[in-house]
């Protein structure tokens, strides 16, 4: 239990650093907005990181479930009845929007990816606040 606390602690942060993110990139001076956006991403990549491998300990320690890779995690969600069928639904569009992200260089993709940064931030924060320690 002392893990996923820890983990659950560490998870917290990363949210806040994204949320600050989110409305810099939201409200920020149009000219910096490049700037603005690589953080975005960077920060939205490591709260997925955080948020996924949370809910591998959660499932591990919660459930004795061992599951290995984000799909895989976010599907025994849904299983368990942490997630709902449209949410793992999103969590899997996320999963596919966040390896994007660290495989390509595409302005216009980047853009689109961080367009739904904020709703992926509300997602994350939803599903861990019924998956608390």
């Amino acid at each position: 239990m002392e893990r996923l606390k820890k983990s659950f602690e560490t998870l917290q942060k990363a949210y806040i650093a994204l949320s600050k993110d989110i409305m810099l990139y939201e409200t920020g001076d149009r000219k910096y907005i490049i700037q603005f956006r690589g953080s975005l991403i960077q920060n939205f990549e490591i709260c997925f990181d955080l948020t996924w491998k949370y809910l591998k300990v959660y499932l591990s320690e919660m459930h004795g479930l061992e599951v290995a890779s984000p799909k895989k995690v976010f599907q025994e969600c849904k299983t368990q009845k942490i997630t709902t069928r449209a949410q793992t639904d999103k969590l899997l569009d996320m999963t596919s929007d966040r390896n994007l992200t660290t495989h390509t260089y595409n302005e216009d993709l980047a853009d689109q990816i961080a367009a739904k940064i904020p709703e992926y931030y509300k997602l994350m924060v939803a599903v861990i606040e019924k998956a608390k320690p």
